[in-house]
């Protein structure tokens, strides 16, 4: 085998997978949505920290799961919400499944980053060894 065909299978590698990342990483988020709303929307969503048009908003359906990315942050990284809500510690509110969940999240995003920085790499790659 040449190069140009290993470089082909690992750019159909990351072309499958990528689509396979984000199908689990929306499959989390869903598993996540009730069970972080039901513990956490009472103290990051409310009138305090948002006006009515934002709550409106984020109760709509693609900001709902960005409502929940915002959870995953508040867990993971607590101190990044700071400037916005305060010295409010939201770690303290959640269970250690949550914790794990938020972690395993930002784990399945941050491959989700890489494996489209991968296919965009091995794109360039094709590219030029072509020429």
């Amino acid at each position: 085998m040449s190069i140009s065909d290993y470089t082909a299978d690992a750019f159909l590698l990351l072309i499958t997978g990528g689509p396979l990342i984000l199908a689990g990483l929306i499959v989390l988020i869903v598993i996540q949505s009730p069970r972080l709303k039901k513990k956490l929307d009472h103290l990051l969503f409310n009138s305090n920290h948002f006006n009515e048009l934002e709550l409106a908003a984020y109760n709509q359906f693609p900001l709902v799961m960005w409502k929940v990315l915002a959870y995953v942050r508040a867990i993971v990284f607590p101190k990044s919400m700071r400037k916005r809500f305060g010295d409010l510690n939201v770690p303290d509110y959640v269970s250690v499944l949550d914790k794990f969940l938020a972690y395993l999240t930002i784990i399945i995003i941050t491959l989700f980053i890489i494996t489209f920085i991968n296919a965009i790499s091995s794109v360039i790659f094709l590219y030029f060894s072509n020429q």
